[in-house]
């Protein structure tokens, strides 16, 4: 089925809606990679969200108003603009997040090393 040519209301709403569900999908596993702790998934799901973004704003964008009435469709490509630049904005903020939980990570590593290299004790204050 093309999605211009959609001549069946029941056809043009499932045509607009599997798009939408496409996208909600991959905020899904974003969030369920994050929950897990597996930020090498989670970085891999963001740049996936932002393919099929990207892919379902061409599809929807493509598509003409259903007799005129435009509505439905107006309101997904919003709806799938406002996610391809929260995967865009977002994987920033994430790839940072990401990048400080390296430093420190090797920033206690490198504490931990010291400590054990001079036979310091670490005292935790009271």
């Amino acid at each position: 089925m093309l999605f211009g040519s959609c001549s069946n209301p029941g056809d043009y709403n499932t045509s607009i809606m599997n798009e939408v569900v496409k996208v909600e999908n991959e905020v899904l596993k974003i969030a369920g990679q994050f929950e897990n702790g597996n930020l090498k998934k989670t970085q891999i799901n963001f740049r996936e969200g932002k393919e099929q973004t990207k892919a379902s704003l061409e599809k929807l964008e493509n598509m003409s108003a259903f007799r005129d009435d435009d509505a439905l469709r107006q309101a997904a490509i919003k709806f799938v603009k406002f996610y391809d630049e929260l995967f865009t904005n977002e994987y920033q903020v994430f790839i940072n997040f990401e990048q400080e939980l390296e430093i420190k990570n090797n920033l206690v590593s490198e504490q931990y090393a010291f400590i054990k290299k001079y036979g310091l004790i670490a005292v935790e204050k009271e």
